[in-house]
């Protein structure tokens, strides 16, 4: 029975028609198959992007561990591995922030501005980066030689809160083409459209230490003063170079080493810096100094408790030294075994010495083995023996020059000057070889802080005839003589001088010659006259400047620069020299 209206009835009988031949199709067994497939496909598709997903998911987790794991190889020092790891990290995921930037600051390192360039820009792409990675970006862009596309990101910078960012750029890229004024002008512009921002002041701060201005320091001082309140990384830099640069007042000094230790942003580097300036200041502080340092290093990384060793060791502190690395640790690499062997040299634990030594796949290279176990030896009373290990390893090694320049600079070191002379002689001979060697050997002589020692290395160098018309052991040979008072030829002085008037060399020994012969005047108008820059000056050069002023009555000028001076980095005759000057 049909109880609706007959219009309604007509269609729902269509409907139900229709409905019938739909279902009867779908039941098809064609239709059946393609359905199937379709259900089939869309699993798929779910599996597939599901599982890519999760793939995504799994692969970005062991990122992230891995750039976990290479900042811990780091703080171990172990760098071979912590590159490895973070490589692994970026192949993984090659947006992992922590990798990254951990990649780029080692390619921005090693001067691979490109690499840099590309890491730093991956970083800020991927939202883990800031406006320093930004910056880095740009400013490795510039040394890449990517000058365009730097300005494009330098005005993304501006746009993002350094408006006087695209100046500094254009600094460095004057700076890269030899331009020094014209990048001056462009940080003075910096400063003066940001009203002297720090990041603008910090710019300045690091053109001036390397083109210092020729106001004696006046303006690197006031950038140091106006940046070094804060927390931020400008104020920690400021402090650095305030210490290390020499132009903060000694008693300003106390106050700069306060405020490194407190600071958020310190590390081991400045922190040691803080350390050996207040040792200058205060020798007695040498015991606290020390104690405070072990107990800070207890749980830093094996390459800064290195460093701390070294540190140590060189201010007589061996016991310090060792309790800061154990012999565990020193097994790492050759640079520590070096270090725990020179603290147990200085506690004259030579029993430890050979017994570390003799221990099979150890780091030192077999020629250093062979010295350190000579040493201790000799030490231990077996004086006999101990020469002739220490031959033997110079005849092994004689024609391996860096090995060869190793030997016989740790023996002028230990003292063995006998046999570091005998060692030197044959290889002054070699072309090629001989003049490298010395230079290569200079820094060993000059801890002695003695001049005559210098002069008399310099004396054998001069006597092999591929060397005896060197200019630079020449120059070398006559300031040493001028410093100890030893005749010279005044009248080669000045021909060297004016054959090579750009060479400072030349210019300080003729100054130092003039004063020696009692004509101060004469030696502060050749100095004036060459427009020293007192900012690279080498100590032994700032030496002859400040004796020169004292000279000529500017007593003031000459205490000034005298304080500049670190008295370990000039010899014994060259600091008498000095305090004579000033106590005239």
């Amino acid at each position: 029975m049909n109880i609706l209206p007959p219009h309604l009835n007509d269609r729902f009988e269509r409907w139900s028609h229709s409905a019938k031949i739909a279902l009867k199709s779908f039941f098809n067994p064609a239709t059946k198959r393609f359905w199937v497939c379709v259900l089939v496909v869309a699993i798929g598709a779910g599996i597939y992007f599901g599982g890519a997903a999760a793939l995504k998911a799994v692969r970005e987790w062991q990122a992230g561990r891995l750039a976990t794991l290479s900042g811990q190889y780091a703080k171990e020092s172990k760098w071979q591995e912590a590159m490895m790891s973070a490589d692994t990290a970026l192949r993984l995921n090659p947006f992992q922030p922590d990798a990254s930037r951990f990649m780029a600051g080692i390619m921005e390192a090693e001067g691979r501005w490109e690499q840099a360039m590309e890491l730093y820009g991956r970083l800020y792409a991927s939202g883990g980066g800031n406006l320093e990675d930004l910056k880095k970006q740009t400013l490795n862009a510039v040394r890449g030689g990517y000058e365009d596309p730097a300005r494009w990101l330098a005005g993304r910078v501006a746009e993002k809160g350094e408006p006087e960012f695209p100046a500094v750029l254009e600094a460095e890229v004057l700076l890269k083409k030899g331009d020094v004024p014209g990048a001056r002008r462009e940080l003075q512009r910096a400063l003066a459209e940001s009203g002297g921002s720090r990041p603008a002041r910090a710019a300045m701060l690091r053109f001036l230490l390397l083109h210092p201005s020729d106001d004696g320091g006046k303006e690197l001082t006031e950038t140091i003063y106006a940046l070094k309140d804060g927390n931020d990384e400008e104020s920690l830099e400021a402090l650095t170079v305030g210490l290390s640069s020499g132009v903060v007042p000694a008693d300003q000094r106390p106050k700069f080493i306060a405020a490194i230790r407190r600071h958020p942003k310190k590390n081991e580097r400045v922190l040691m810096l803080a350390d050996t300036a207040e040792l200058a200041l205060d020798p007695a502080s040498k015991p606290r100094v020390a104690t405070d340092m072990a107990e800070r290093l207890r749980s830093a990384s094996l390459d800064e408790r290195l460093v701390g060793a070294m540190w140590m060791n060189a201010q007589g502190l061996p016991q310090q030294a060792a309790a800061v690395l154990p012999l565990q640790d020193a097994k790492t690499n050759a640079a520590a075994m070096k270090t725990w062997l020179d603290a147990q040299a200085g506690l004259g634990q030579w029993n430890a010495m050979r017994a570390a030594l003799a221990e099979k796949d150890g780091p030192l290279p077999p020629h250093m083995a062979q010295i350190y176990s000579a040493r201790a030896l000799k030490m231990s009373g077996n004086a006999t023996q101990a020469d002739a290990a220490y031959a033997a390893a110079v005849k092994q090694y004689a024609d391996n020059p860096i090995a060869t320049a190793e030997i016989l600079e740790y023996l002028h070191r230990s003292g063995e000057y006998a046999l570091f002379d005998a060692g030197l002689a044959p290889q002054l001979g070699k072309p090629g070889i001989g003049l490298d060697m010395v230079k290569a050997l200079v820094p060993a002589i000059l801890d002695t802080r003695d001049s005559a020692r210098l002069r008399t290395v310099i004396a054998a160098a001069l006597a092999s005839p591929n060397l005896a018309d060197n200019a630079s052991l020449l120059n070398d040979a006559t300031y040493l003589d001028l410093v100890l008072n030893r005749p010279v030829d005044a009248a080669a002085i000045r021909a060297r001088q004016k054959q090579n008037p750009g060479d400072p060399a030349a210019l300080f020994n003729l100054a130092l010659e003039r004063l020696r012969a009692g004509n101060e005047a004469e030696a502060l108008a050749l100095l004036q006259n060459a427009n020293l820059d007192i900012r690279t000056l080498a100590p032994n050069q700032l030496t002859v400047v400040a004796c020169t002023l004292a000279a000529n009555g500017k007593k003031e000028e000459a205490l000034a620069l005298a304080s500049r001076i670190p008295a370990q980095r000039i010899s014994t005759q060259e600091l008498d020299l000095l305090k004579s000057s000033l106590a005239k």
